[in-house]
């Protein structure tokens, strides 16, 4: 693992995966990476149905807060960069600009999955 584990870079239009530094947090062991990868694409979709949903705010952001903290563990800064404004705009869900975050939100998932599967595809075990 890497010693600073917390380190985010400050671009948050970053590649959807940062495949260098998931292998650094894996120590280039390919079928840990493939078990994280379904580990977090797992926790994505538990997490989204909360976030998006129309539950209690403190739930929907302690949702947001995880899949931050997710999506910095793994390299998946486009999603961690918008997460952390959700969840920021939840403080008051009447905002705009949340349904923009959303539609942000599903894109940046998206090409993450993308990104995700194409890593699974060229680490063959």
């Amino acid at each position: 693992m890497s010693e600073r584990f917390d380190e985010v870079p400050p671009a948050k239009d970053a590649v959807d995966i940062d495949e260098a530094y998931l292998d650094q947090q894996t120590g280039g062991d390919r079928e840990l990476a493939r078990e994280i990868i379904g580990l977090y694409r797992d926790q994505v979709r538990q997490q989204y149905a909360v976030i998006t949903g129309r539950g209690e705010l403190r739930a929907r952001s302690d949702a947001a807060h995880t899949l931050k903290g997710s999506s910095r563990a793994i390299g998946a800064w486009k999603v961690a960069a918008i997460v952390e404004d959700i969840e920021g705009a939840l403080a008051d869900p009447a905002t705009p600009e949340l349904e923009m975050l959303f539609q942000r939100f599903d894109a940046a998932l998206n090409a993450a999955d993308t990104a995700m599967r194409a890593i699974l595809a060229a680490r063959p075990l």
